[in-house]
């Protein structure tokens, strides 16, 4: 699932959204150079408290290690370390597990609105992101992310915009590599 063009495109555009590099710290005044975990530290306060987001996808610490006796991403997905590669798994299984997977389900088929509904819990620069703590990006903005990363030209083709009643084509390819989202 994970090399689906259009999930790919769909987290490119979450990863431009957000401002993040496989370095970067929230905030963008910190990049680490050791990339063998998660760096788990504050990188921002906001009115919503302090944030650990890291990394091309911005995910926290929270999340990567776990709380309350939840395993985090890391364990989860038997991580190593926190590379860009590892930090896209990560943003998957996070995006996959969200409402049962109703995110994935729907980028799968082409609906977009609800993808960008379900990403939006996670990440705060989607549209219609109510977590607070960033700033959000304009529909149309992100969308041309997407599109950009999907290599839509806007040629005529292209020209629909991407609804529920016109999804966009998708096809689930297999390539047995043993991840199972």
């Amino acid at each position: 699932v994970g090399q689906n063009p259009t999930v790919k495109a769909f987290f490119e555009a979450i990863k431009k959204a957000e401002g993040g590099e496989e370095n970067l710290v929230v905030g963008g005044k910190i990049r680490v150079k050791d990339l063998s975990d998660h760096p788990n530290i504050v990188g921002l306060r906001t009115s919503k408290g302090p944030s650990t987001a890291f990394g091309s996808w911005q995910i926290t610490g929270s999340n990567w290690f776990g709380r309350g006796g939840r395993p985090g991403l890391k364990e989860q997905l038997s991580l190593t370390d926190a590379t860009e590669h590892s930090q896209y798994l990560a943003a998957l299984k996070l995006f996959s597990d969200r409402d049962g997977g109703a995110g994935l389900r729907a980028l799968l088929s082409g609906d977009i609105e609800t993808a960008m509904q379900v990403a939006a819990k996670d990440w705060t620069s989607t549209p219609g992101s109510k977590i607070g703590g960033g700033g959000q990006v304009s529909k149309s903005r992100w969308m041309g992310y997407f599109k950009n990363a999907l290599g839509s030209s806007g040629s005529a083709g292209d020209s629909q915009p991407i609804t529920k009643s016109n999804p966009m084509p998708v096809a689930i390819v297999d390539y047995g590599n043993g991840v199972d989202f």
